[in-house]
């Protein structure tokens, strides 16, 4: 079964900082992980070029409980739950997300097929 092991956590006016936006992405990383060390689970924050992501360990994790606390964060814009796959699980990720997206697409398809009353 997949889980959610990781997020993408995308920010707003840091992106539009000049030559110390590094000061700022690096403030945003450091109030994250003082977010999450309250939450269940070990978590590695980190920064690449424009984007912060954080990834849980090993052992198990209170997904929902991360969640609330990087919604809580000042900066952070959105939060993308991220799949973790090997590359050997990869077509097994891909076929699973291409039938929940087929599911979706139905669903849509059905609701907007019926009369309007």
């Amino acid at each position: 079964m997949f889980e959610y092991r990781a997020f993408l956590i995308k920010y707003a006016e840091i992106g539009v900082k000049g030559k110390n936006r590094y000061l700022f992405e690096d403030a945003l990383v450091g109030q994250i992980a003082n977010a999450l060390k309250k939450i269940e689970g070990d978590y590695k924050v980190y920064k690449q070029p424009g984007r912060v992501f954080v990834e849980a360990g090993k052992g198990s994790i209170d997904y929902e409980g991360a969640l609330d606390a990087l919604k809580r964060v000042m900066g952070v814009l959105h939060i993308c739950p991220i799949y973790i796959v090997d590359s050997i699980d990869l077509d097994k990720a891909l076929i699973r997300l291409m039938k929940r997206l087929l599911i979706i697409l139905v669903n849509v398809t059905l609701q907007r097929a019926l009369p309007l009353r």
